[in-house]
């Protein structure tokens, strides 16, 4: 059995895969907080809306992506400092706390994107998915070795 401080191979690429998937998504953030407008334009031309006008419902959508992306921004610094702590020694509690809150994520924001005019974010909500489930499968087996949720090996 491995220790809980010798990692393998397919743990540290796990551990590798989440911090750049969290990246990704923490840039993605940023430019919703820093590109206001710029992004909000992005998003409907990629999503089919037209182009907004300056209006009070330009200024809170901008608002919006902006609380958006400060959220994203925030729930992503959190995953990887989890990974880069106790995920990486192999706490269960702290593996267990990525998984639920990425399906937390992935179920509310995929089925209120299917349900609404936004069924394309669906498909970015599956690569980011998609990523979080490979990372996470390889970082599995050593997250099982010490502890989980309702044990005292937690901070």
């Amino acid at each position: 059995m491995t220790s809980s401080t010798e990692v393998r191979p397919s743990h540290a690429l796990g551990i590798q895969i989440l911090t750049a998937t969290s990246a990704l998504g923490i840039v993605l953030g940023l430019a919703f907080v820093v590109g206001r407008a710029r992004i909000v334009r992005l998003f409907q031309m990629a999503y089919g809306g037209g182009d907004l006008t300056p209006s009070t419902e330009a200024d809170h959508l901008i608002l919006l992506y902006g609380v958006v992306g400060a959220v994203m921004i925030g729930w992503l610094v959190l995953i990887v400092m989890l990974l880069r702590g106790p995920v990486r020694k192999g706490d269960a509690w702290a593996w267990k706390a990525v998984v639920v809150s990425a399906a937390v994520w992935f179920a509310i924001d995929t089925v209120f994107s299917l349900t609404t005019v936004f069924p394309r974010n669906a498909i970015v909500n599956l690569a980011f998915g998609a990523l979080f489930a490979v990372g996470l499968s390889l970082t599995r087996p050593l997250a099982h070795t010490n502890g989980g949720f309702g044990s005292h090996q937690g901070p």
